[in-house]
């Protein structure tokens, strides 16, 4: 029976703007707004992304019933309260002194009256608006994308209205589904706030640029464990506490210095951006990952459950994914392909289908939900634009001779990927053999710091033969996951490993990619190395190419020697 409900996913006006449209109990569309308006983690009203989706479902604005917003403003309204009650201010009479009450005031009232502008926004008054706590959100989006039925899943970010951690077992039983909270902290004891603050604090951009602190990490040693370590505590549900040791108490005021005096004095200043690195910050990243993964260690061990989805902004720290995967090997650890904000419009759309119509909409993989581009639609876009093209009926061999040849291979093929990860569709493609590649590819095309490393694609087959893969079950084809290199391999492919003898893979297991397949079966046979070098199709600081012009414009600011369309239409330099 034709459902009547068309449900509009919205997360805005935070960062990783996103929009999602669920209608006739199918997901029919998704973006997010930072491949159209080319704004990275931008937090605007996602107007083109929701334009996307209409257009994917033959609908306009006005066939839209509601809207599922990824926060709900009366509970951030309450906790505001809370903590800043005036009993508050007694006890701790420097937050005061700080201003905290004045400007979380301030950003709180900007936030509630962005979300109170969207029905002007969408230009439909008659839309109903429902409101779904953010942690349930990233809760119902993991539990959506694993396509497990009986599973536990836990969600840690920075915040949601006063949450930094949930975790909640799921199963179905006869259509119904059976929830049971495991447990739920608040802030400020977030490991999302923590690594965001001390991304800041050695210089780099806080909630953009997380990955390179976990990156920087690799190079760290243990000189600072033992003073983080004393800043964490232990409960026996699986919550964990955090002290003044490293981070005060939330501070919405612009520019607060989010870690504590205690953490200043005992480490110095914050590092400015274009200082020089030193191992003082490296050991800083080294401590914090640590910490990170002692955390979600301690989480895992109070969840008693074969199947166990992470999610959440944290969930992008594939280190600690990859060691949770080993160390609860006979566990399914599954990190869906949206797990920051921008997945929660999925998540928050999806719970209100099922408060609707007690079932689940029709599952379907989340990693590519966006744009594609036919081949009629592509070739139109280089004739506008003079450019030079062959159309090649096989490109599988000609890519195998010109990557064994150390040429860059850009790829532009079918619907977009969804999430911070390129999956072979907007990807660049190089050969990890050549120990050169690696600083090549930071130099001439990506512009990235010396220290951050690639991730490389692999067939199942392989990846216990050449990596330390404890787990009986190989999973991961979204490049969620971080893995030691064995060392009989390190010297294989020594642009895909990092400083620690590590290396993040995209797993492509039988029959999911057949011209993936195809290609690291044939570059096994002519190399005897069964990876090859995949990143995203982009330049530092933009998007990952939505379309054939965002391609083409990457391919012609950089080093990339091909671009390749839809595996057969060729534009080389």
């Amino acid at each position: 029976m034709k459902q009547e409900k068309v449900i509009l996913g919205i997360t805005a006006f935070n960062h990783d703007s996103s929009a999602c449209l669920i209608y006739n109990g199918e997901v029919v569309g998704f973006c997010e707004e930072e491949r159209l308006n080319h704004i990275k983690h931008t937090g605007d009203f996602p107007f083109q992304a929701i334009d996307f989706c209409l257009k994917q479902a033959k609908l306009t604005i006005n066939d839209v019933t509601d809207i599922a917003f990824y926060f709900n403003p009366s509970k951030c309204i309450k906790n505001y309260f809370k903590n800043n009650s005036l009993i508050c201010y007694f006890l701790t009479p420097h937050i005061f002194i700080r201003k905290r009450f004045y400007y979380e005031a301030i950003w709180l009232l900007s936030f509630i009256n962005k979300i109170n502008s969207i029905k002007r926004l969408i230009k439909n008054k008659n839309i109903k608006i429902n409101y779904i706590d953010h942690h349930q959100c990233h809760i119902w989006y993991g539990y959506y994308a694993s396509n497990f039925k009986n599973c536990s899943v836990i969600s840690n970010d920075s915040v949601g209205e006063n949450i930094s951690s949930l975790a909640i077992n799921i199963r179905e039983e006869n259509g119904t589904l059976i929830f049971k909270e495991l447990f739920s902290q608040n802030d400020p004891h977030s490991l999302g706030y923590l690594y965001g603050a001390m991304t800041e604090f050695l210089g780099f951009k806080r909630g953009s640029d997380e990955g390179k602190v976990m990156a920087l990490s690799a190079l760290g040693t243990n000189r600072y464990s033992d003073y983080f370590d004393s800043a964490v505590k232990y409960l026996l549900n699986g919550e964990f506490r955090l002290n003044d040791n490293l981070i005060w108490q939330r501070n919405f005021q612009p520019k607060a210095q989010r870690v504590s005096d205690k953490f200043i004095s005992k480490i110095g200043n914050y590092r400015k951006k274009e200082e020089k690195l030193t191992q003082i910050h490296y050991d800083i990243a080294y401590a914090l990952q640590e910490i990170i993964e002692k955390v979600l260690h301690h989480q895992l061990n109070h969840i008693n459950n074969d199947n166990i989805v992470i999610t959440g902004g944290v969930a992008q720290n594939s280190v600690a994914n990859g060691k949770m995967n080993n160390i609860f090997k006979q566990k399914n650890i599954f990190i869906p392909p949206i797990p920051n904000d921008a997945g929660c419009s999925l998540g928050a759309a999806i719970a209100l289908h099922y408060k609707y119509f007690e079932s689940m909409p029709s599952r379907k993989d989340t990693a590519f939900l966006a744009s594609d581009f036919s081949n009629d639609k592509i070739v139109k876009i280089l004739e506008n634009n003079k450019i030079f093209f062959k159309k090649i009926d096989y490109s599988l061999e000609f890519m195998i001779n010109e990557i064994i040849k150390n040429k860059v291979i850009a790829i532009f093929r079918g619907k977009m990927e969804c999430g911070p990860r390129a999956l072979g569709n907007r990807s660049i493609i190089a050969n990890p053999i050549n120990p050169r590649i690696k600083d090549y590819l930071n130099q001439k095309i990506k512009n990235r710091e010396f220290f951050q490393p690639y991730g490389g694609l692999i067939l199942d087959k392989w990846v216990k033969k050449i990596f330390d893969y404890k787990n009986e079950s190989i999973k991961g084809k979204y490049m969620s996951f971080v893995y030691s290199v064995k060392k009989e391999w390190l010297v294989k492919f020594p642009s895909l490993v990092h400083y620690d003898k590590s290396c993040r893979i995209q797993i492509i297991e039988k029959n999911q990619d057949k011209f993936l397949e195809k290609l690291l079966e044939e570059f096994e046979k002519k190399t005897g190395v069964p990876l090859l070098i995949n990143t995203s199709l982009n330049l530092r600081g933009q998007t990952i190419a939505q379309s054939p012009q965002d391609a083409l414009n990457t391919f012609y600011n950089s080093g990339i020697d091909h671009l390749i369309f839809n595996d057969s239409i060729l534009i080389s330099k």
